[in-house]
């Protein structure tokens, strides 16, 4: 399959687009994974179902946990949590470090200055990436 776009003006042929079944399939892909993350924020600063993954974790609970979310900010930010959301975090699942895990998880934005300042984890998914 192929989709050809040739602009009425003979002149123009800048305008011009010819598509592949491969380019209309990896446009059709990145479309897919845009309308996911538009769903997934369900006010502006809520999300759901993101990529979570540690950064640095306070064992002693004197300082901040760390996490980043590429969805949201590719740096790590200060992460808050939920009633028990940490501890199943740290839970080791699949024969793997749960430092290392991903998980899908819901978080809610904060930001003060109109800048990011931490997240809280409200919800994880059991589903592991």
């Amino acid at each position: 399959m192929s989709i050809n776009y040739i602009s009425n003006d003979v002149k123009d042929n800048e305008n011009d687009i010819e598509l592949d079944s491969q380019k209309t399939q990896i446009i059709h892909e990145n479309a897919k994974k845009q309308k996911e993350l538009l769903e997934s924020k369900l006010h502006d600063n809520i999300y759901q179902k993101v990529l979570f993954k540690w950064s640095a974790i306070d064992l002693d609970e004197t300082k901040h946990d760390f996490a980043s979310v590429d969805d949201i900010d590719r740096n790590s930010q200060k992460v808050e949590f939920a009633e028990g959301i940490k501890e199943r975090l740290m839970s080791s699942t699949n024969n793997e470090n749960w430092q290392d895990a991903t998980h899908y998880v819901d978080i809610e934005v904060f930001k003060k200055n109109n800048k990011l300042a931490h997240y809280l984890v409200t919800k994880v998914y059991d589903e592991q990436s």
